[in-house]
């Protein structure tokens, strides 16, 4: 195997923190740590306290949360796991006689949005389920199943395995590990196995094996390797295991924990150690990895998660412990990485005890949940929480091969694939979009009304309808999902193609007009939903598992995405107006083959990408269990029927967790822009044509303003490789503000004798909204980054359609506008409010990158305040 390297840097450090024998969880950029002990036999108490992983000041990086009053005891040797975006613990030792805790096979959840706990009883309290016990392990699949492991209970140890499911709350009892029982032990778990290592037997520390657990076969196996600490890791205790990605494969890491007892037992520590490894778990080889710069001061009795943070390195955060001479670890790690980060310091606490057993040592980490990134982990030391990140751009990167260049990722016949299918749907749906404009103004020549109508019924069907769109995309078969919503919307232009020439050729009385137009509003509603589904699916769910890993292919995938998206939006509607030139039958039946002759390569290039990608297919026939449960207990009463209905239908049960999740603000400030009037489209066009434009200038403009767009798509990748996927964010929404702020200037200080009505004061705008289209398009990449790498996977549909719904209310909103100042010489107050609605977007966006960052600029050095009071004390 390949050699790895790394190197540790401190992330914070405060005395709270300070402690051993805890549980932590991380979620995003926030590491959440319960319980644990400062001094032996002592549980510190039972608030949940929280780190900012991205703060740059390491005295506000931590806070701690106010105590529930239905938290669970304060506890000790109680590990937590985390599964749909829950944080769990189950039993550990407390109370006056720090017993195990007994709570009948009940779990605790914290939620980190409520910040409230929850105690999840098992449904049946008579059937059978794990004994409280601590120094235990826990692990989870991420969605609905925590798995129990071993661990201490009143006297002696264990072996069993046993699974929690969830959503019907009942405990499965699971074929017991290989011998000997044992507390202490790691377990976590990948690709439907779990990987049990180490521990503590009573006598010596356990190693030189990797038991296996398949859930598929409900058998174990066994790895065996040589504990030599050469060609693998040393037998240990209370260490940790976590799987990682490094290079799109899954590596087992294990790191620190006790080699040796104490002599005096729970009176003192161990022998301690300070290395790390990495199994392969496809080579079934170890390597040791190799740290550059100082490193943190052996432990063990620590927990650790790996945390995945949108535009860097994953990492592996580590916190807590306690130190060979039984001391608090309060040690600073020097920062070895490129960038200024920091994390929370917690020492170390003695021993703690299990009865008159040794192996009292807090079990091993738990899986957690395991990142998406392509880079390696982060570590952090005993009560610090420090990290370990790799050279620039890669952790844990083995340094004999090359980064993976983007065709390691996604092949190239998987990647023309998609883009055929991509573009076919987005051709379509763009030209079919722009067409039924020009039929409804050939039919109705007279009167805007029924293009009005046309037009805010299919907006507003994408607005109510989108939750239930998401629940599919969520829930169903992938492929099944994207199939069903090529032939939906195809099935409905060609019906309203029929229906268009029919109203055309006047082959119906004047009577059937409406009801025709009616039927052909319908189908609009029809094809915006099914063309909604296909956008969301692949943009915000295909693209993530077929990069998965690799942030750099995400970026360039995206990239050439949204470059076929504004290609589609420029050639479409140029393509059909020049086919109407010759007669509007004509541009219908044109309208009407492209659709009908692309089904079948459409979908045959979808199903290839999704046989060729293995992990499309992981969700497979999964059913949503939640759906499953309620439909089994059908409500009772109109009224429950009514509500259940609109509940399931309408965005509102999807609109609270739309707005308390982590990426609600880059995504909100995404769909405020399209609050605008400022953009080459309907709107703004007929104000240029009212000033003077010809459709000559009009069409050099638009071309003009595509090509900025475009460029977007090459500036926005190159912008998030160079400083981040946030900074980039912020850069781009700033350079939208900028020239916008600009135009509007020149708008109202252009030509004073006709005010905003007038040439100059119009090219101006047109040239500053024409600059400003890159920094939109270069936001909207960045958004789609953090979005695409922040939602959970069960939740990419519901969280994207919601924000569909609000990109499709803004663009209402802004028609509202010119609907209320129609002339062209009120055209200025749409303009207002349109750099009104980018610079609120901006301020969203700007107290995100506050948040997560801690703060928006790098201060020049001479003007750090910390270097400066450095240099005044020294003075």
């Amino acid at each position: 195997m390949a050699r790895l390297t790394g190197t540790w840097r401190l992330i914070a450090s405060t005395p709270r923190l300070q402690r051993s024998s805890q549980a932590l969880s991380v979620f995003g950029t926030r590491a959440y740590i319960f319980g644990g002990e400062l001094q032996p036999r002592q549980p510190i108490d039972n608030q949940v306290d929280v780190v900012e992983l991205q703060s740059s000041d390491s005295s506000k990086a931590t806070s701690t949360l106010a105590t529930a009053s239905d938290a669970p005891s304060p506890r000790v040797g109680s590990p937590s796991a985390v599964a749909r975006d829950g944080l769990y613990i189950f039993s550990g030792r407390g109370g006056v006689a720090m017993a195990p805790v007994e709570e009948c096979g009940a779990l605790w959840r914290f939620d980190r949005q409520s910040q409230s706990w929850e105690c999840l009883k098992p449904a049946d309290s008579s059937a059978s389920c794990p004994a409280g016990r601590s120094y235990h392990c826990l692990t989870s699949d991420s969605l609905d199943t925590i798995y129990v492991h071993a661990g201490c209970p009143e006297k002696g140890r264990l072996a069993d395995l046993w699974s929690f499911d969830l959503e019907s709350r009942v405990w499965t009892e699971l074929p017991a590990a290989p011998a000997p029982a044992r507390g202490g032990a790691s377990i976590a778990w990948a690709d439907d196995k779990v990987y049990r290592m180490n521990g503590f037997d009573g006598s010596t520390e356990q190693g030189g094996a990797v038991d296996v657990y398949d859930t598929a076969s409900q058998a174990w196996s066994t790895i065996v390797f040589k504990p030599d600490g050469v060609e693998g890791p040393e037998p240990r205790s209370v260490s940790a295991l976590m799987v990682v990605k490094i290079q799109r494969k899954n590596y087992l890491v294990t790191l620190f924990g006790e080699h040796d007892p104490s002599s005096l037992g729970h009176a003192g520590a161990g022998k301690m150690l300070a290395d790390v490894w990495a199994f392969d778990i496809d080579g079934k080889a170890w390597t040791k990895v190799e740290f550059a710069g100082e490193s943190p001061a052996p432990r063990g009795w620590f927990d650790a998660d790996v945390a995945s943070i949108v535009g860097e390195n994953d990492r592996v955060i580590v916190h807590g412990g306690l130190a060979e001479d039984n001391s608090r670890l309060g040690d600073q790690v020097e920062r070895m990485a490129s960038e200024s980060q920091s994390g929370t310091s917690g020492p170390g606490t003695g021993a703690t005890e299990c009865q008159d057993q040794l192996d009292v040592h807090r079990p091993g980490p738990t899986h957690h949940h395991v990142s998406r990134s392509a880079s390696p982990p982060v570590l952090t030391s005993d009560g610090d929480l420090v990290r370990y990140e790799a050279e620039p751009s890669m952790i844990l990167n083995p340094e004999s091969e090359h980064p993976l260049n983007f065709h390691d990722t996604v092949p190239r016949a998987v990647e023309i694939r998609l883009y055929v299918s991509h573009f076919l749907s987005t051709w379509n749906s763009r030209l079919f979009e722009f067409a039924a404009v020009l039929f409804l103004a050939s039919i109705y020549p007279h009167t805007l009304l029924p293009l009005s109508v046309y037009a805010l019924v299919r907006n507003a069907a994408a607005i109510l309808l989108a939750q239930s769109v998401g629940s599919l995309i969520d829930h169903a078969h992938r492929l099944a999902v994207v199939r069903a919503s090529i032939i939906g919307q195809r099935l409905a232009v060609a019906g309203s193609c029929a229906l268009f020439w029919a109203m055309e050729e006047k082959r119906v009385q004047s009577r059937a007009m409406n009801g025709l137009f009616a039927l052909s509003v319908v189908l609009a509603c029809v094809e915006k939903l099914c063309s909604l589904m296909n956008l969301v699916a692949v943009e915000r769910d295909w693209v993530v598992v077929i990069t998965e890993g690799d942030e750099t292919a995400r970026r360039v995938l995206n990239a050439r995405i949204r470059r076929i998206d504004l290609f589609c939006k420029l050639i479409g509607p140029l393509f059909i107006s020049t086919v109407m030139i010759s007669s509007t039958s004509i541009a219908i039946w044109t309208t009407l083959a492209m659709n009908l002759l692309s089904v079948f390569v459409e979908m045959v290039s979808i199903g290839q990408v999704f046989k060729r990608v293995p992990a499309l297919s992981l969700r497979g026939d999964l059913v949503d269990r939640q759906d499953q449960a309620t439909t089994d207990r059908p409500p009772s009463g109109i009224s429950s029927v009514l509500k259940s209905w609109t509940y399931r239908i309408l965005p509102i049960s999807s609109l609270p967790f739309y707005f308390r999740h982590p990426a609600f603000l880059p995504s909100f400030a995404l769909a405020l822009l399209y609050f605008t009037v400022l953009s080459f489209s309907g709107q703004m066009i007929t104000y240029l044509i009212s000033v003077g434009y010809t459709s000559l200038h009009v069409g050099i403009a638009r071309t003009v303003s595509t090509i900025l767009e475009l460029s977007a798509t090459w500036v926005a990748p190159y912008l998030m490789k160079k400083i981040g996927t946030i900074r980039g964010g912020i850069w781009s929404i700033s350079w939208q503000a900028a020239w916008l702020g600009g135009a509007l200037a020149f708008f109202f200080a252009g030509d004073h004798t006709l005010g905003t009505y007038g040439l100059a004061p119009a090219t101006g705008l047109a040239v500053g909204v024409a600059l400003s289209r890159v920094g939109l398009w270069g936001y909207d990449l960045c958004a789609q980054n953090i979005i695409q790498d922040e939602v959970e996977a069960q939740f990419r549909g519901t969280f994207s359609t919601v924000e569909a719904s609000f990109q499709n209310l803004f663009e209402l909103l802004s028609y509202a506008s010119t609907i209320i100042f129609s002339r062209p010489d009120q055209f200025r107050w749409p303009v207002i409010i349109s750099v009104v609605a980018v610079y609120a977007a901006g301020g969203l966006y700007t107290a995100f990158v506050r948040k997560r960052r801690g703060h928006l600029l790098h201060m020049p050095p001479c003007l750090n305040s910390e270097k400066i009071t450095l240099r005044q004390d020294r003075a």
